[in-house]
């Protein structure tokens, strides 16, 4: 495989974009392609080599990996999004998969940012696509298709919104039109269209595994990803359909009967570090500790007390100040820390204080 591949744009224009968006993305480890070196005067760029798209690899997957390839996709293009990038033509054909050669996971690449829009980098010409009510989400249809219209006005011409006709578009009239504010911009739920167009990519990806499909009931979940118009509500079903897969995925390796080591005890012992053992459990007690120190701390001065007046030369006297001064500090930081107050507990132990205060202040010559 070479380690390098290139890519032609028909138009300056998409190019200038492609190396923005995808320089972008490199800066913030995307699953994308590392852009290597773009030729302005070929209109070409060159990045690393991905591996074939999923189209092309499909028939050779496994039901296993598609699994965890269906869970890879929707990660990549929900981190994609994250980062404020729509990409509206997720397809087999725009996604490529590389097994790792230094971790078990596979890793999906998104490619061919030329059907995306993002508030970093604003649009200044229409998608270069025609819109596609079979595949695409209906509100994307209307923006890609008013913008067209628009575009098409400009130069005196009528667009047949409705027509099953190939439009020709002139290269130069699309690369001499210019416009700002176009309706493919202004969508108000970019993930539930972008996930529009991931059920017919993950349900193109399972086609061939109709048996399996139809036992684990994966078709009717991912369908149930489309035509959505509510973000939150997508996202809510992204989750559920991730968890489905994932334990679609698990009852899989279960009943594969996979052989489990035994590790011993004694063996499960010598991996736990002294260090972490200790530092857990002072963590997990820490509060009891503390208590436990300044109760005893408090018994003593209090048991000297009781047996003579303290003057304020003895170290009765200091030492009961240290420990109070100390108490309420930890009490105070306990307050802090919960931001909901003290406990019934911790109430007692400021009543305690106060109890204290008052032995020193009138028992102190």
């Amino acid at each position: 495989m070479k380690d390098k591949f290139d890519k032609v744009f028909d138009n300056s224009y998409s190019y200038f974009r492609e190396i923005q968006i995808l320089t972008y993305l490199n800066q913030r480890d995307a699953p994308v392609p590392i852009l290597r070196q773009g030729i302005a005067n070929k209109k070409k760029i060159i990045m690393d080599n991905v591996g074939v798209n999923l189209f092309e690899q499909k028939k050779c997957l496994s039901f296993n990996q598609k699994l965890e390839i269906a869970l890879a996709i929707m990660n990549a293009i929900q981190k994609i999004y994250n980062l404020g990038i729509f990409h509206y033509d997720v397809a087999l054909r725009n996604l490529t998969f590389k097994e790792s050669s230094t971790t078990c996971f596979t890793k999906i690449y998104v490619i061919d940012f030329s059907i995306s829009t993002s508030s970093i980098f604003r649009l200044q010409k229409p998608l270069w696509i025609l819109p596609n009510l079979e595949k695409q989400h209906k509100d994307l249809v209307d923006a890609i298709s008013r913008d067209w219209d628009t575009f098409f006005n400009f130069y005196g011409k009528e667009y047949h919104r409705n027509s099953n006709k190939i439009i020709e578009v002139s290269m130069e009239d699309y690369e001499n039109y210019w416009i700002k504010d176009l309706n493919v911009e202004k969508l108000k739920c970019p993930l539930s269209v972008i996930f529009h167009s991931v059920s017919f990519a993950l349900e193109d990806l399972f086609s061939s595994n109709p048996a399996e499909d139809e036992k684990y009931n994966l078709k009717k979940l991912i369908r149930g990803l489309r035509n959505i118009k509510n973000d939150s509500i997508i996202l809510k079903k992204i989750q559920m359909v991730s968890k489905s897969i994932l334990d679609t995925k698990n009852k899989i390796v279960d009943n594969a009967h996979t052989p489990i080591p035994n590790i011993s005890t004694e063996e499960i012992y010598k991996e736990k570090t002294l260090k972490e053992k200790i530092y857990h459990l002072l963590d997990k007690n820490q509060r009891y500790i503390h208590v436990i120190v300044l109760c005893g701390l408090f018994y003593a001065v209090d048991k000297s007390y009781s047996y003579h007046q303290i003057i304020i030369n003895n170290s009765d006297y200091y030492m009961g100040l240290t420990s109070i001064f100390i108490w309420m500090g930890y009490l105070l930081a306990l307050v802090i820390r919960k931001v909901n107050g003290l406990n019934i507990f911790e109430v007692c132990l400021y009543l305690q204080l106060i109890y204290f205060f008052l032995r020193i202040l009138f028992e102190t010559n």
